[in-house]
């Protein structure tokens, strides 16, 4: 189950992106990572099964997800401690 953004996030978050010149926060960005690396997940396992797309491929594509995903959770990490992010 996704819950609505305004449910996970609070408008203060959101209201500090803009400031910054962003329309999304940094954990919006991430869970919409998640997000798009689960669906990605489903639908390259199908691909694949069809041989429509290569293994390998699909494989890259989903680790260059995972790796854009650990980039914002290590942007995040300090937050997530109490501390600030850089």
């Amino acid at each position: 189950m996704v819950l609505p953004l305004d449910r996970l996030y609070s408008i203060s978050e959101s209201d500090q992106a803009r400031e910054r010149g962003s329309v999304f926060t940094d954990q919006e960005k991430l869970a919409c990572v998640e997000r798009e690396i689960a669906l990605r997940r489903r639908i390259y396992a199908a691909e694949i099964r069809k041989s429509s797309m290569s293994a390998a491929w699909c494989s890259r594509e989903i680790a260059l997800m995972e790796a854009i995903a650990a980039d914002y959770c290590a942007k995040l990490q300090p937050d997530l401690l109490g501390g600030t992010a850089p």
